[in-house]
């Protein structure tokens, strides 16, 4: 079975003890979570097509796609410090 996506996330806390997480560790943190969300709207709004509820589709959709631009612009600053 695949690794979930957050099972990285787990092992790098279990691993760190006492070490605080950087702001740049967060941030990746962040957008591995938003990327979650994001699939996750997208399948709700999907389901929500499918069986004719297009008003509730719509708000899924609208959550993707805010979660999508916020991760775009993580994704950019993480790059910025690298």
């Amino acid at each position: 079975m695949a690794e979930v996506w957050y099972q990285k996330w787990i092992d790098k806390v279990q691993s760190r003890k006492d070490n605080p997480f950087t702001l740049k560790e967060y941030v990746e943190m962040c957008i591995d979570l938003e990327a979650h969300e994001t699939d996750t709207h997208n399948k709700y709004a999907a389901a929500a097509k499918k069986e004719g509820k297009n008003d509730l589709a719509t708000v899924f959709e609208d959550l993707a796609g805010g979660e999508d631009y916020f991760s775009g612009k993580f994704e950019t600053f993480l790059k910025e410090w690298r």
